[in-house]
């Protein structure tokens, strides 16, 4: 869906240069906050706690998946409950650089889960590395799923999403801000 808007906005306003980058959350609102990026995009059940001058606008609402080698036992099943994920080694992105890696655990905590941490990286990609070589169990947004991995088979867990918020100034928006 993000690279679905992105595609949209350049038909739009092609004289416009985007510039991308994949920022940790915390370092991602300071950069709004200092005007260094114009908008951001955060992962979390709950509305994120910002800064008074910014805001959090819903974006899109996300089924998360989760990710494991094909000869894995949770891929043989059509959907995956929190509480399949019991004992199962996991991997986790650092949460340092995700909010919603400390947002899944207090989930998991919340559903009677104690996450079995067996790994935690600070790239996506190896993250999906360490999960197709059964290191661990990868949770992961619906739109992550699109970087298809024939190493991974991805289910669905039931009856958990996660929201993503688009972040910005609450005033004095940036013309192609006010566009987005």
């Amino acid at each position: 869906e993000i690279a679905r808007a992105i595609a949209e906005f350049r038909s739009l306003y092609p004289d416009v240069k985007l510039v991308l980058r994949e920022a940790s959350g915390r370092a991602q609102v300071e950069d709004i906050d200092d005007r260094l990026l114009d908008i951001g995009f955060m992962r979390s059940r709950a509305k994120p706690v910002l800064p008074r001058d910014l805001i959090a606008q819903p974006f899109l609402r996300e089924r998360l998946f989760v990710g494991v080698p094909p000869d894995q036992r949770l891929a043989a099943q059509e959907t995956v409950d929190l509480t399949d994920l019991t004992g199962e080694p996991m991997v986790f992105y650092s949460t340092e650089r995700s909010l919603f890696t400390g947002e899944l655990m207090a989930l998991m905590r919340e559903r009677g889960v104690e996450p079995n941490v067996a790994q935690v990286a600070s790239d996506v990609s190896t993250l999906f590395g360490l999960a197709a070589a059964g290191i661990g169990v990868m949770v992961l947004a619906e739109s992550l799923c699109n970087l298809q991995s024939a190493a991974l088979a991805y289910r669905p867990l039931t009856g958990v999403t996660m929201m993503l918020w688009l972040v910005h100034h609450v005033s004095d928006l940036t013309l192609p801000c006010r566009h987005f």
